[in-house]
């Protein structure tokens, strides 16, 4: 079963071998963003936020599986534009779509989909559809979980306004990023031991 105080743990201890690289990532990423917003007048939004956030993902997955990623990482989503995009905004949609009738359902479908970006970036081969979908079956049941590790950075998340955004650069970012990463990784552990997911369905 995963563990969200062991997850944290581990995310402490990714940071304090090596923070620069993780501040270095969370920068170039967020650098990235919000050039691709601003020079293309919010077409970058659109187009290149997407396979930007696939990057990250994989970057924070790799770490937390104990590689050490290399800032390239941060572009193989445009490796997989098309994978990236459809996934992104299928999403987005699928969440709009349900909280056009009422909040609560839209918040349950924000969590059921919550790894759909994850899992493309794990495995490039997966189909939009079945991110979407495995994404909602590793997060049966356990949508709870996930609030609970986002609302434990609350703290940390008031703090960094305080600083100006300057702790959500040097610690909170790559730290919350870092947990939430683990805790795909934890989930789709626990999925395949149990049978919810077969590996074979990963593959595309």
């Amino acid at each position: 079963m995963t563990d969200r105080i062991l997850i944290k743990e581990r995310a402490k201890e990714l940071l304090r071998n090596d923070r620069g690289t993780y501040i270095g990532a969370l920068v170039l990423f967020t650098v990235l963003c919000a050039v691709a917003a601003g020079v293309t007048l919010g077409l970058g939004a659109i187009f290149l936020v997407p396979p930007l956030l696939i990057g990250y993902s994989m970057f924070n997955i790799r770490a937390f599986r104990g590689a050490k990623p290399a800032f390239e990482t941060l572009f193989v989503g445009f490796s997989q534009y098309t994978q990236a995009l459809v996934v992104y905004w299928l999403r987005v949609l699928h969440v709009f779509l349900w909280s056009l009738l009422l909040i609560v359902p839209g918040i349950i479908k924000y969590y059921a989909y919550y790894f759909a970006p994850y899992l493309a970036a794990d495995y490039p081969n997966l189909a939009p559809a079945s991110a979407l979908d495995i994404s909602q079956r590793i997060t049966r049941g356990r949508k709870m979980q996930i609030f609970v590790m986002e609302l434990s950075f609350v703290g940390w998340l008031l703090l960094s306004g305080l600083t100006f955004g300057i702790l959500q650069i040097v610690h909170v970012g790559p730290y919350m990023n870092l947990s939430l990463a683990g805790l795909y990784v934890g989930f789709l552990k626990d999925a395949l031991e149990d049978g919810t997911v077969r590996a074979a369905e990963l593959q595309g």
